[in-house]
Parts: structure tokens; C-alpha cells; sequence
């Protein structure tokens, strides 16, 4: 009978043995599956990083995209808005053929040309004054002085100067005014090549203006 009691107790030691064993076993076999969903965490965290600093960088290029977009879009219609002026004072001038040598010399913008008495759209006016008012009028134009805004002059060209050059019978009216973007400036028109209105801290003077040109015949006594 004692042979079976320590039979049975050597037997019921062994079986806690084994129970042990493979709880020990299944803590040690759980480890890698949690070093591993630690590890996958990890990944994961990383991959949403890298997924946030790609989508941060594309929208920086969008966003630079656009506002390029939108400087380009603001430089054409300053280009239009030059030609349409330039032609204006062109037909002003072909109204006034005999005094077109008046013009010839004559730099405007920024508010350098006196008001005149006669207004020339409702009084009678002499040659000379014709060309007062038309100087006047398109330096006004030029200024945007028809549109403010808090007191300014918003309506016309950013900065603008207006040049006129009469040789006998050709014209040459050039417009300049300030630009956006830093770009190499037209050194071949001289009509505000030395203003400061033009100088960018980021380069030379004169690399901001923007120049536009046009020609034409005015048939008339000189």
C-alpha cells in the first residue's frame, strides 16, 4: 500500500510538472506573437508618417502651383490693360494730329501732370489744350484714379509710367509698371529704366518692370 501511495504522488509531481511545462510553453510561445504585433504597431506608425510628410509636401506644390498660377493670370491682364491704355492715348493723339509734336517727350504716371482748367469732353478747347487734358486723362488712367479703395488708386497698372516719343510722323507709345516675379528687364526701352518704383531687393534695379510698346503713323501738320 505504501508503493501505491508514492506511486501516486511521484505520479501527481509529475503531472504538475507537465502542466508547468506547457504553460511555460504557451507564455513563451505567446511572446513572439506580441513582440510581433509590437513590431507591427511600430511599422504601422511609421508608414502613417511617411504618408502624412507625402501628402504635406503635395499640398506645398499645389498651393505654389496655384499661386504661380495666380501671378501669371495677374501679369497677363496688366499686359492687356497696358495695350488697351497705349492705344488710348494713340487715339487721342490721331484726334489731335496738328499739335502731335506736343506729345513728343512726355513722361506721366504717378500723378506728375497738373489737372488742367478746361475739361475737354464738354468745353472747347485749343490744340495745346487738348494735349494738357489728354496727358491728364491718360496719366489717370494709367493710375486707375476712376477706382479706389480705402483712398487709393486701385483701377489701373501697378506703379505705371507712360512714355511718348514723336519722330515727324511715327509715334512710339511705351507703358511700364511694376510686375510680380523677378524677371530680366527690358533694357532696349528706356521709359522708367532708372526708377526706383521698378528695384527689387532681390536683384538689380529694374528687374520688376514690365515694358510694352507700340507704334504708329499720325498723318498731320506738323
Amino acid at each position: 500500500m505504501g508503493s501505491t501511495v508514492h506511486g501516486g504522488v511521484v505520479e501527481m509531481k509529475l503531472q504538475s510538472a507537465l502542466h508547468s511545462n506547457r504553460a511555460q510553453f504557451r507564455i513563451l510561445k505567446q511572446k513572439p506573437n506580441a513582440l510581433r504585433s509590437q513590431s507591427q504597431r511600430g511599422f504601422s506608425i511609421i508608414e502613417v508618417l511617411v504618408a502624412v510628410l507625402i501628402l504635406g509636401v503635395g499640398l506645398l506644390g499645389v498651393a505654389g502651383m496655384q499661386l504661380l498660377s495666380q501671378q501669371s493670370d495677374f501679369e497677363a491682364r496688366q499686359r492687356a490693360q497696358a495695350a488697351f491704355l497705349a492705344n488710348v492715348i494713340v487715339e487721342r493723339m490721331i484726334a489731335n494730329a496738328s499739335s502731335r509734336g506736343d506729345y513728343n517727350g512726355q513722361e506721366v504716371g504717378g500723378g506728375v501732370v497738373d489737372r488742367p482748367r478746361a475739361n475737354c469732353l464738354t468745353d472747347q478747347c485749343s490744340p495745346n489744350q487738348s494735349v494738357q487734358y489728354d496727358l491728364w486723362s491718360w496719366e489717370s488712367a494709367l493710375d486707375g484714379a476712376a477706382v479706389l479703395r480705402d483712398g487709393e488708386e486701385v483701377g489701373g497698372l501697378i506703379a505705371p509710367t507712360g512714355c511718348i516719343s514723336v519722330d515727324q510722323g511715327r509715334v512710339t507709345v511705351t507703358v511700364a509698371w511694376r510686375g510680380q516675379q523677378v524677371l530680366a528687364g527690358n533694357q532696349a526701352l528706356a521709359c522708367g529704366l532708372n526708377s526706383d518704383r521698378y528695384a527689387s531687393t532681390e536683384g538689380e534695379g529694374g528687374s520688376l518692370r514690365r515694358t510694352l510698346s507700340i507704334s504708329a503713323y499720325i498723318v498731320g501738320d506738323a
